[in-house]
């Protein structure tokens, strides 16, 4: 009977929690000319690195695309590999794939943090919190603004967990793939330092630093 509940309990939540994510994301699945203006910017810093211009150029940027990537391509040289591959697809379609995508990997997040950080939360209380977190500016703008906040808080908390875990290398390279979207979250880097593993936490800030630089000679 105890398990029936538990089981009860877990669908009304998460039937909650998709009713409000769903809420979230159908005025931006309605109005692609209005939101995901972030991602506008990315697919056309892929669309010109296709077609041979600079997608660090705003001026190059902003012509192809009749002025709908209206601020310049800041992220890591390595992630127009990406981008590359997304613009061969017609805008609208990319559009709605990368909607889809992130809705995928927040639901992924959300896992992560439910089984390895929070397994003994209440369920109620765990869902209830993810719940409230939809409404927070990063996960709110990040699906109409279409940003990436949820991509570099994934890789984050992969790396957080694998640290903890003592997979040092993959750690690393998962806070390294974090700092690349978002600078900010290479403070993280210092837990390799409060780990003792000093030697590891000099490596990959030399390695973050050369990437970088690789921006700033674009």
């Amino acid at each position: 009977m105890r398990i029936k509940k538990k089981i009860f309990t877990a669908i009304i939540g998460w039937a909650v929690f998709s009713i409000v994510l769903w809420l979230q994301i159908l005025p931006v699945l309605n109005k692609p000319q209005e939101y995901q203006g972030d991602f506008k910017v990315h697919y056309y810093a892929g669309k010109a690195s296709l077609l041979g211009y600079n997608p660090y150029n705003n001026k190059d940027t902003s012509r192809i695309s009749y002025g709908r990537a209206w601020k310049p391509f800041k992220f890591f040289p390595y992630t127009l590999f990406i981008y590359r591959v997304i613009a061969k697809i017609d805008f609208f379609n990319a559009y709605y794939l990368y909607l889809a995508t992130k809705v995928i990997l927040y639901l992924l997040l959300i896992l992560l943090w439910r089984y390895a950080f929070f397994k003994d939360t209440n369920i109620i209380l765990f869902l209830l919190f993810v719940s409230l977190s939809i409404f927070s500016e990063a996960v709110y703008l990040d699906f109409r603004a279409g940003n990436v906040n949820i991509i570099e808080q994934l890789f984050l908390w992969l790396g957080i967990l694998f640290l903890f875990r003592k997979k040092t290398i993959l750690s690393g390279i998962f806070i390294i793939l974090s700092s690349s979207f978002k600078l900010l979250t290479a403070v993280f880097l210092t837990l390799f330092l409060i780990k003792g593993l000093v030697k590891y936490f000099f490596i990959f800030l030399i390695i973050l630093v050369l990437m970088l630089s690789a921006v700033w000679f674009l």
